[in-house]
């Protein structure tokens, strides 16, 4: 990240497991930015590379700016 963001990241509980990963499984992530007043929200899915299943679904991360007060 560039610019003038806080180091305080605030997480969601909005993901959800959706399937078991094995070890030595490879896994993809997914993410999508979007802009809001207060900071940051990324958007996460996480697939497991071989088959291309869903293993975490509905993941969701706020960045906030410096200086924007957390709403959680």
């Amino acid at each position: 990240l560039t610019g003038d963001w806080s180091s305080d990241v605030c997480s969601s509980d909005l993901n959800r497991v959706q399937r078991p990963v094995m070890p030595g499984d490879e896994l993809e992530t997914s993410m999508w930015f979007t802009e809001e007043p207060a900071g940051r929200r990324v958007d996460f899915v996480q697939r497991i590379k071989g088959s291309g299943k869903v293993c975490l679904g509905g993941g969701v991360a706020f960045i906030k700016k410096k200086g924007a007060e957390s709403k959680l």
